[in-house]
């Protein structure tokens, strides 16, 4: 058995897509996945599996919320050091200079094709910085989420593929969970 970590886009944010996560967990359980864990209220569950491709795990995640909630979710999965390397790999860190609290990672569904990079590359930006490698774009947005220019939606518009952020402390807490600190 492996460990996984499907993050949900957009669940039980501003009211839509709503999932109990005692509910989602139990969906998962019935579904064959085993130490099923969920973190907060948006959509965050570890889990364990016999490997797979994430591919497939993801397919079987999307169908499984479809058949129990009769919800579209984007579901990205991701392996404990996909999170880690994020955590490590950030060219933002928490410190005197940087609250926590305004470290983001959006994680891709795919790579952006290099047009599309080039276009985001061309928004101005004030006050925002990202730094975007493969399928991760690492963000500091200094004046939080809420009131950032660089927010999934927008993202996923620019880049051309889906997207799913967890802040600084998600991530982390995400690896602890997984048995996987940094």
């Amino acid at each position: 058995m492996k460990t996984y970590i499907a993050l949900l886009r957009g669940v039980n944010v501003t009211g839509h897509n709503k999932i109990k996560m005692a509910d989602l967990k139990v969906a998962f359980e019935k579904s064959g996945f085993k130490d099923v864990t969920t973190y907060i209220q948006s959509g965050n569950v570890i889990f364990k599996s016999s490997d797979k491709p994430v591919n497939t795990l993801e397919d079987d995640i999307h169908n499984l919320i479809q058949k129990n909630f009769s919800l579209d979710v984007e579901t990205m999965v991701l392996l404990p050091e996909d999170l880690k390397n994020a955590v490590e790999e950030s060219p933002y860190k928490p410190g005197a200079e940087i609250d926590e609290n305004r470290i983001y990672f959006m994680f891709l569904k795919s790579k952006p094709q290099q047009d599309a990079i080039q276009k985001l590359s061309e928004v101005p930006l004030k006050d925002e910085y990202y730094v975007l490698k493969e399928r991760l774009l690492s963000a500091h947005l200094p004046n939080g989420f809420g009131k950032a220019k660089l927010t999934t939606t927008f993202i996923e518009s620019k880049l051309k593929v889906a997207a799913t952020a967890r802040n600084w402390k998600t991530v982390n807490k995400l690896l602890l969970l997984a048995g996987s600190d940094t």
